[in-house]
């Protein structure tokens, strides 16, 4: 539980490293598309910080409770394991991997590509659930900003341009 608790503090505060990559980078956009991405990131940000506070006080709760009323130490483990390492570095590519392929490929192939990896890295090796359920996803999203609501989405520079 404490481990599992340190994760997601952890997990909590890159997702808001990404956030505020999200709104530096929405800052050079035109002014009729930097409403979506402010607006998720304001979402997002509020909710992550909520999650974040939750987390930090029940591993508090956790370690009062380890550490017992008598005053008697629990056994210390460490900080960071080699497993959150790993999921760590991966959470970061995946990350790092969606910011690029968006500006390469443009919101339908990098959400696309990204969503199937994810749902590889995730567990799910039916290529046919994957290829449905990232499609459908993609192709929803896909009509609700850009039909919908009128966001231009991201074209990719390999697709004549980034708008």
């Amino acid at each position: 539980m404490k481990s599992k608790n340190l994760a997601e503090i952890i997990f909590c505060c890159i997702i808001l490293t990404f956030l505020a990559v999200l709104i530096v980078m929405s800052r050079g956009l035109p002014a009729s598309s930097v409403r979506l991405p402010l607006l998720i990131g304001g979402i997002t940000l509020t909710l992550t910080v909520v999650q974040l506070v939750i987390n930090i006080r029940e591993r508090a709760a956790i370690i009062k409770i380890e550490n017992g009323p008598d005053g008697s130490e629990a056994e210390q483990k460490p900080f960071l394991t080699r497993d959150h390492l790993i999921r760590l570095g991966i959470t970061c590519l995946f990350m790092v991997l969606t910011l690029v392929l968006w500006y390469l490929l443009g919101f339908l192939l990098a959400a696309l590509i990204s969503s199937m990896l994810l749902a590889f890295y995730l567990g799910e090796h039916r290529w046919y659930v994957v290829v449905l359920s990232c499609g459908i996803s993609v192709l929803a999203l896909y009509f609700l900003f850009s039909e919908l609501l009128s966001v231009p989405l991201p074209k990719g520079i390999l697709f004549g341009g980034y708008w």
